[in-house]
């Protein structure tokens, strides 16, 4: 079990610097806000399950898993694309 969550946690810090990354290059905060929900969710998820407080450890561990589903379903349905550029912005794209 201490393997798996030390597996999840790390995927879950990979994902925290992906999202600064899209927030960064697309001005998209949402990812990076939600993401690090989760991954506050986690972390203080895996320090209960190794102190041994299944009361904190089972709620957050489901609480996780939906706030996973629930992002991953956001992106899926609809895709980061970057922020609309303001009046007398310039776009770099072209």
């Amino acid at each position: 079990h201490q393997v798996g969550a030390d597996v999840v946690t790390s995927l879950g810090y990979v994902q925290l610097i992906a999202a600064i990354a899209v927030w960064i290059r697309l001005r998209q905060a949402w990812p990076c806000l939600s993401t690090l929900a989760l991954v506050t969710a986690e972390t203080v998820q895996y320090f209960a399950g190794m102190a041994g407080a299944l009361w904190l450890h089972l709620p957050l561990g489901v609480a996780t898993i939906v706030g996973l589903a629930v992002q991953f379903i956001a992106v899926w349905i609809r895709p980061i694309r970057p922020a609309a550029t303001t009046v007398g912005e310039e776009d770099d794209s072209e």
